[in-house]
Formats: structure tokens, sequence, C-alpha cells
């Protein structure tokens, strides 16, 4: 708790943490607890998170403490299986996981609670499968009293159920089948028919969560995603560089970063070939010790081989657009290291008792305490970067400057505290380094708007609609770019395309005014209407369709009594803003009640002039003197313009 106190005392939301929150199904109404597990990639993650948000909202620090927690009970569990695996250095190893660096991107990160909480639960199988296992290890035949059928049943239930449980939070615990059938290969000396047979629900489980995983990431995840193209590396090559990146973190972590650079284009010999060799070389070493009877080794390698799988490149994800590797994968991982280092330690001490004298043996504790006491340094100091987005995006900057995800986020977070200039830098930097970021692209459109800059904007926003043609905010930015550069007809067009893939008052709201300023008044009513049947309640709806309805130049859609009704209502739902209130007038000048009407607008000029808006209030004086007049306001039409000659 001491190394992670700067994000328990400080720690705000990073990077996707709020999106877990905002648009976690649960939170927003679209999925419920009975549908939850079909629709989601890892359900039991996202209703966890919906019941803490149900219990603390949007703290930070809440989540924070309880996905701290949830690491510390793992490396609780960590010790404890080790310790009933028949490894005598369990608590070391236990430390040695809690304190260690690379765990910090799962547990100082909010959004990762789905690390945390898939090991503890896999972790918890793991200790299910080891009490079912005792009654056919050697040593069984020297308990006292052998399990019962009933306590047997129980633990290989409580080891089904747990690793069903870890897979619904996250299915990057699928190796855990391999790495208890290669612990039991360790004990005995071979794969037992009965280990076979308790483990085939696990390795089932595996197989389908595992499966729907990849069809999740394939046709919803990575939908109109680009990965970086391949950087022509065989993919053995890539698989033993990746396997032994996570070994090498885990064991020397040094230079750690939240995204890694991606590998050179063309790296295909030299130290990546000399790491396929080191591979090749230690699964045939590991095989030789165990035909000599030595099978700690091999059943090592296997379990560490499965902990790794999913992310050594057989299957696309999603973040392998931002970089090949990441610490948050290595999560399971290093809990199985923590294993070899166990067995390590053990080998170790045994060595220093039989064949040297105890003052070998205290020096070997110093060094061992020492080291974890550097691995807790360099925790406390990595767990300091996860306390605020700045922070993190900077740091990351500095250890990888082409992280396109670090110049995007960052500018984000420039655009924020309204500084765009910078925040369009970043966006544009984020750009060059990787062109086929939509969000950087709708993200550089909204700055460029803001700016003022409406042609670019536009550019970027179409660019970010090309790749992910399902983005309705983008759809709505790229219309609005289009509106202000006057291709009105190409805005509706995108907007009515936006419309078809959500019918959303705002899009509708939208659509009205482009129509509206193309002069098809006819059209912005239509619009305004459907908006008004699905949404009855809406202020501003009524508001935009009262003014048309009172102030339209076609005289055939004006409709004084219904635009009275409408404002009224409009106003009545929120009283104190000016431009309800100018609507009222006009509509009362329409109907032909003047003295009403200049009362309204007297009334809309000084709400106006109260909020700071002194155009708008000196318009609605001038509107005031005209209906006083008893005159009522009409729109004038739109001014065509013929665009075949070139104007002045």
């Amino acid at each position: 708790m001491l190394l992670y106190a700067p994000v328990l005392a400080r720690g705000d939301f990073v990077w996707d943490d709020t999106v877990l929150l905002d648009r976690n199904s649960l939170v927003t109404g679209e999925a419920t607890l009975r549908t939850v597990w079909t629709r989601e990639d890892f359900p039991l993650s996202l209703a966890v998170l919906a019941g803490l948000h149900a219990l603390w909202g949007k703290s930070a620090l809440a989540f924070h403490w309880f996905n701290v927690l949830l690491h510390a009970l793992a490396a609780v569990l960590v010790r404890h299986v080790l310790s009933r695996m028949g490894l005598p250095a369990a608590t070391a190893a236990a430390i040695w996981f809690a304190w260690h660096p690379v765990a910090v991107a799962s547990a100082a990160w909010i959004s990762e609670v789905k690390n945390t909480l898939s090991l503890t639960l896999a972790l918890g199988s793991a200790l299910g499968w080891i009490a079912f296992s005792r009654r056919w290890l050697p040593e069984g035949a020297t308990v006292p009293e052998r399990q019962s059928r009933f306590k047997q049943a129980s633990s290989l239930a409580t080891a089904w159920t747990a690793f069903a449980l870890a897979l619904l939070a996250k299915t990057s615990v699928v190796g855990l089948p391999v790495a208890l059938l290669a612990w039991v290969y360790w004990r005995t000396g071979r794969c037992p028919k009965w280990a076979m047979a308790g483990l085939l629900p696990l390795f089932a489980l595996a197989l389908a969560m595992g499966l729907r995983t990849v069809w999740l990431h394939t046709h919803q995840v990575l939908a109109g995603a680009v990965l970086p193209e391949a950087d022509g590396m065989p993919l053995g090559l890539r698989v033993a560089r990746t396997w032994w990146f996570y070994a090498v973190q885990a064991l020397w972590p040094a230079e750690l970063c939240l995204i890694y650079p991606q590998w050179e284009r063309g790296v295909s010999g030299g130290i990546v070939a000399w790491q396929l060799a080191g591979l090749v070389a230690l699964a045939a070493g590991a095989l030789a010790a165990a035909w000599r009877g030595w099978r700690g080794l091999l059943a090592w390698l296997g379990a560490y081989t499965a902990s790794v799988f999913p992310f050594l490149g057989f299957f696309p994800i999603y973040f392998f657009a931002m970089a090949p590797v990441s610490d948050h994968f290595a999560y399971f991982s290093l809990a199985v290291v923590a294993a070899g280092v166990s067995g390590v330690l053990s080998s170790g001490a045994r060595w220093a008792s039989e064949f040297s004298g105890k003052r070998i043996r205290r020096v070997g504790m110093v060094g061992l305490g020492l080291g974890l006491v550097l691995l807790a340094g360099l925790s406390h100091r990595r767990v300091q970067l996860f306390v605020d987005d700045f922070t993190l995006w900077q740091a990351t900057l500095r250890c990888n400057p082409r992280a396109w995800v670090a110049h995007n986020n960052l500018g984000t977070f420039f655009a924020e505290r309204g500084d765009l200039g910078r925040a369009a830098e970043h966006f544009r930097r984020a750009l060059e380094i990787y062109p086929h970021n939509a969000a950087a692209q709708q993200n550089l459109g909204r700055a460029l708007a803001a700016l003022g800059q409406w042609g670019e904007a536009a550019e970027h926003y179409g660019r970010a609609v090309a790749l992910q043609p399902r983005n309705v905010a983008a759809r709505r930015g790229w219309a609005e770019a289009l509106e202000q550069l006057g291709r009105l007809e190409e805005a509706a067009r995108v907007l009515r395309e936006a419309l078809g893939m959500q019918d959303d008052v705002a899009i509708r709201l939208d659509l009205a005014a482009v129509l509206r300023r193309a002069d098809d008044l006819a059209g912005a009513v239509a619009e305004l209407s459907a908006a008004l049947a699905t949404h009855p309640g809406d202020a501003d709806v009524m508001n935009n369709l009262a003014w048309l309805l009172a102030t339209a130049h076609d005289a055939r859609l004006r409709d004084p009594a219904r635009a009275v009704e409408l404002a009224t209502r409009a106003c009545e739902l929120d009283p104190d803003n000016p431009r309800m209130h100018g609507t009222l007038a006009a509509a009362l000048a329409a109907a032909g009640r003047f003295d009403q009407a200049a009362a309204e607008a007297e009334r809309a000029a000084e709400l106006a002039q109260r909020r700071g808006d002194g155009m708008f209030a000196e318009l609605n004086r001038r509107l005031a003197a005209l209906y006083r007049q008893g005159r009522a306001y009409v729109d004038p039409p739109v001014r065509r313009v013929d665009r075949r000659f070139p104007t002045q």
C-alpha cells in the first residue's frame, strides 16, 4: 500500500478509465445483468465497475483503492498457490510479484481491474485444483485423513467455477489449464488420466471463451481499424522476440514504457534470429533435462509459454496498432515467472545449505532483500506516473517519442484547457506517425473548427469518417464544417447518413438548421416535427419548430397558433433562456398579439443582457419596437447564388 500511495492519495482517471464508466453498457442502461454476458468481451469486469460506480460514483480514488487491494490479494494468493505447489520460497516470490514494477501497469491503471480481477479468480481456481489433486500426488498416501469424495468434488467445482469467472473478467488467463497440467507433470512425471479428465472442462472453457474473444475483436473492436504494416519479420521470429521480451522484462525491468516503440521494419536477422535459436536451445535443454528426471524447467516453460500465448501475435489485437508488446499483457505471466523465481530461490537456499557455510547463506539473504527493495523503489517511482494523464503521457513520450496515442491524448489534454494551438500540434504529430488514427483525425478536425479553419477541419473530419464510417460524432463535425463552407447539400447528405445509423434528436436539430440555411423550410419543419414526435419534451426542438412556424417567409408553412403553443411550453421548460422568450415574442406577433409580443421581446433582451449577450439583447429591443408598430417579423428568403459563374 505504501508503494502505491501516490495513486491512492491523489490518483486521477487516466487514458480510457472514464470510457469504461461513461460507455459501460450497464451504467448507460444499454445492457442488463441478464444480457451483458453475451454482448461484451469482459462482462464480469464491467459488472464490477458498474457496481462500484453505483456505490461511489466517479470517484477515481475509490477505484484506485479497489484495484490496488485486488493486486495485494493476488499477491497473497500467489504465495498460497506456490506454497501448496511445494515451492519453499513462496513468500519471497510473492513479495517479488507484489513489488514488481511491471505489475504497476495493471494495479495503478483503473482500466486494468480486468487484469487484477481475472488473475485473482484464476489463482482461486488454481487453489481448488491443487486441493483436488492432492489425493493423487506422491505424498497423498501419507495424508492421515484422505479427502472425502464430497470435499474433492467441491474443490474441483471451485476450480471450474473460479476459472469460468476469471475468463468472464478477462480471457488473458486462458493458459491456466496448461499451467496446471504442467504442475501435475512436474510432480508426477506424466500427464495422468485423472488430471486430463479434471482439466478437460477448463480446456473447453478456455477454447470457447478464447474463440469468442477473437471473434469480438475481429468483428467489433477491429471493425474499420487499420493495424500497422507488417515489419517484414517472419511470424516465428516475432513470436520468439515477444516471448523473450516478457521474460527479460520480468527478470530485468530496467526500461519500462506504457507504449513501447514499434519494432523496426525489415529486422529479420541478428539478435532476433539469436532469440529464436536461444528459445529452441532452451526448449531442447529442458527436454533433455526432463529425460534425466529434472522436469522443473520443462514444466515452467510450458506454463510460461501458455501465459503469454494470447499476446505472441497469432491473433489480431487492437493494441498492436499502438505497440507490439505491453506491460499490462504480462500480468498473468508475471505470476508464472514468480513460480520460477520461487524455484530458483529454493534451489539456491538448498545449495547454500549443502555446499556453503552460514555466511554465504546470509549474504544470499541480504542480496535477496536488497533486490526486493530495489524492485520496490522502481515500482514506487513508476506508480507516480499514473497519477494523472499529463504526467503519464509526458513520460510515455520521453521513452517513446513516436507514441502516436500519447500525442493524441496530450492534444486532448491541451484542447480541454483551451490551448488549441498546442493541441493541434500534437494531433498533427500523431497523424504523421499513424495516419489511420480516426480519433486523432476527428480531434484535429474539432480543434481546427474551433480555430475557424473550416476547410482543413472538413478534410480531417472526412478522413475520420472514412476510417470509421459509423462514427456519428465525426459525421456531425464534418457536416458542421461543410455547412460553414456553404456546401449545404453535402452537409445535409452527411447528416441523413448519420440519422440512418442513429436516430438522435441532436442530429435532427443539425439537419433542420442546414435545411433552413439552404432555404428548404418545408424539410426543416419535417425534421423538427419528426424530432418532436420522438422527443416531445425537448425544449430546443419546440423552440426551433415554433420559430419556423412563426417567421417562415412561405406563408403556407406558417401556423401562429401552433407556434405560440410550442414556444410557451419551451419557456415553461427553460424559463431563463432568452432565446425561448424571443421565439415566443415572434410567435405572439405572428398571431397578432403585439403588446404581449413586445413584452416578451423586452423580457428576452433583459435575460440576454444578464448573460452578457449584448448582441441578442439589442436584437430583441429592435424587434420589440417592430411589434409595437403592429408588425410581425418574417425571416427573409435565403439568397440563392448561381455558382456557374464566378462572383466578385
